[in-house]
């Protein structure tokens, strides 16, 4: 309303705003101060009448200036008595305004052209400065959020090809592999059905053999030789060589008869017994072969698992990459047009015989691509493809497909199913008390990060970089821990200080990391899919007592991709391990940008 009434000011909508804007966030200045200046200062008018909605010492308000006051409501519908360093930092705020500096620059570009003696009047210098210092600052922000948007996408970029990693790892590892292990199941499998066929073939021997046995038992040699009763001991034992020779004649038939039936019966006997050894061979490998595919299957999903949630992964890397190479083009622009409005404030302040020489640059400069604005990605790998068995060992299907087709169907065992997975070895948190006891005088023994069941996870993982806790209020004063290593680890037996945790990503990714001094890569990660763990946490035990102040956080990235979302997390602090009270609670939204590094205090 104050510039709608001052005609003498003679500025565009865009330039009305970023002078204010930026001069208020290079000096501090209150903007009723500010505004009290420039209109004073171009027309005549008092500070004291820049108070009132209508500013009577000024000339009528021409179209240009309508313009202004729409712009200012449109743009900056808030106007509160804080500066605006902050709200001018990026972009889409700025987007019709950089149209309207280059409009406006252009204009007076030509006009100091076009007029001979053109000389800047009162004040323009000022304005050129407040431009150009709001330029500055805005390039600053881009640059700065261009090289913030590549560190984000290098760290997805990242994430994406180490789940791609480890989905070949799952398949490809030559020990427990999928393919190793579907390899060793197929084997059992040819084992199991060799055996099988190996066991009929001895069924149809066994039966063979026995059949004539019974039937040679039951016929011809159902009747022992006639002479056998008379095979008494006086007939053997009598000294008359008639009898000798009619006994010796009776021996030898009872022994063809008793040999061939011995031998049929033996026969019969021992094809028994070698299918009986049989038939328990190949319920031994039939058993080996159902555990062996149920090892496979197992891991097959485990593989499927991961690649899902790497696929979401991907999806997260793709829809942000989209959006950073979008924001690139219009940074492009945005840099390109504040380059060129640059250039025209050179050509408003240089001396009249070279402004048609600094024109032309500006002109070939708006044309130069803006290399710095480059952004590198590598579209992520394709990622193995993944089914899981649609059955398992014992379930119809299963049964179905591996053994109802063979002719040895009606020979095998008792099916064993799959053992239901183990519960996690992984050890549970320590139980907590429902009504935390203090710690004596505020000072700890214990603090961890907490994220209860209840509170989702971004693709079910928790990413730290860092956690620092410190003796002093806003991160100051002493971090209360040495960096760490893998000899500070609680269940290996580190030393304290020592860390622990109810989960750990990988041998990379583990919880001593996240209080080893440093943002970087790799830091910890929770191992996901944690139906099995409950709540995850990062606890910290030091060797004496603590008294935090503050603690500072670095995420793996500044999404709420891989953090605990729209449910509370806390830092919590314990005297004894047991019993624990809440130094700090807080929720993040999904699907809002968190900043990746943050520091709070604690009351």
């Amino acid at each position: 309303q104050v510039f709608s009434c001052c005609d003498s000011i003679g500025l565009d909508s865009f330039v009305g705003l970023s002078l204010v804007a930026a001069m208020m966030h290079a000096s501090g200045v209150s903007k009723l101060q500010l505004l009290a200046l420039i209109v004073s200062t171009r027309s005549g008018c008092s500070a004291a009448g820049v108070g009132s909605l209508g500013c009577t010492g000024c000339q009528a308000g021409a179209s240009g200036h309508i313009l202004l006051q729409q712009g200012l409501q449109v743009q900056r519908s808030i106007i509160d008595d804080k500066s605006l360093g902050d709200e001018l930092a990026l972009p889409s705020r700025s987007w019709e305004s950089l149209s309207g500096a280059l409009e406006w620059t252009e204009s007076k570009a030509l006009a100091s052209m076009q007029v001979g003696n053109y000389t800047l009047r009162e004040g323009d210098a000022s304005i050129i400065a407040a431009i150009r210092q709001f330029l500055s600052n805005f390039t600053s922000d881009i640059l700065s959020q261009h090289a913030a948007d590549q560190r984000n996408l290098d760290t997805l970029t990242w994430l994406v090809q180490n789940c791609s990693a480890r989905i070949r790892d799952f398949f490809e590892d030559p020990e427990q592999g999928v393919n190793t292990l579907k390899q060793v199941a197929n084997e059992a499998r040819e084992q199991h059905s060799g055996c099988r066929r190996q066991q009929l073939a001895g069924h149809e021997q066994r039966d063979v053999a026995c059949d004539k046995y019974h039937k040679a038992r039951v016929g011809r040699l159902s009747k022992p030789p006639a002479c056998m009763p008379t095979l008494t001991e006086d007939l053997v034992s009598s000294s008359h060589a008639d009898t000798i020779a009619s006994m010796e004649d009776c021996v030898r038939q009872v022994s063809v008869w008793s040999s061939e039936l011995t031998g049929l019966a033996e026969e019969c006997r021992d094809q028994e017994a070698m299918s009986t050894n049989q038939s328990t061979q190949c319920g031994g490998e039939q058993k080996e072969f159902e555990s062996q595919f149920c090892l496979y299957a197992e891991k097959l999903q485990d593989a499927c698992s991961a690649r899902e949630a790497c696929q979401q992964e991907v999806e997260v890397l793709e829809k942000f990459a989209e959006s950073v190479l979008e924001g690139q083009g219009r940074r492009q622009i945005d840099l390109g047009s504040m380059e060129r409005i640059s250039c025209l404030l050179d050509v408003l302040e240089s001396h009249v015989d070279s402004k048609a020489d600094i024109f032309d640059k500006c002109d070939r400069s708006s044309n130069a691509s803006n290399s710095s604005l480059g952004i590198t990605y590598l579209p992520p790998p394709d990622l193995m493809a993944c089914s899981p068995e649609p059955s398992k060992p014992c379930e119809n299907a299963w049964s179905a497909r591996e053994y109802e087709g063979h002719s040895w169907r009606t020979v095998i065992s008792a099916c064993t199913p799959c053992v239901a997975p183990l519960a996690s070895t992984t050890p549970a948190p320590p139980a907590t008390s429902p009504e935390p006891a203090a710690s004596p005088g505020g000072a700890h023994r214990f603090l961890r990060f907490e994220s209860p069941e209840t509170t989702p996870l971004g693709h079910g993982y928790i990413c730290i970089n860092e956690l620092s806790f410190f003796s002093g209020e806003d991160g100051n004063g002493d971090v209360l821990t040495d960096a760490m290593t893998e000899a500070n680890v609680c269940q290996d037996g580190g030393a304290l200080p020592c860390v622990s945790t109810g989960s750990n990503y990988d041998s990379a990714w583990r919880e001593w990391r996240a209080f080893d001094h440093t943002d970087q890569n790799p830091g910890y990660c929770t191992q996901g899919n944690r139906a099995d763990r409950g709540s995850e946490y990062l606890q910290i035990e030091f060797e004496g007592t603590v008294a935090p102040k503050s603690f500072r956080i670095a995420m793996l990235s500044p999404f709420s991709t891989y953090w605990p979302h729209d449910g509370p997390w806390f830092i919590k602090a314990s005297s004894d391990g047991n019993h624990w009270e809440t130094l700090h609670s807080e929720t993040f939204a999904s699907g809002i940008n968190h900043p990746k590094i943050f520091v709070r205090n604690i009351a």
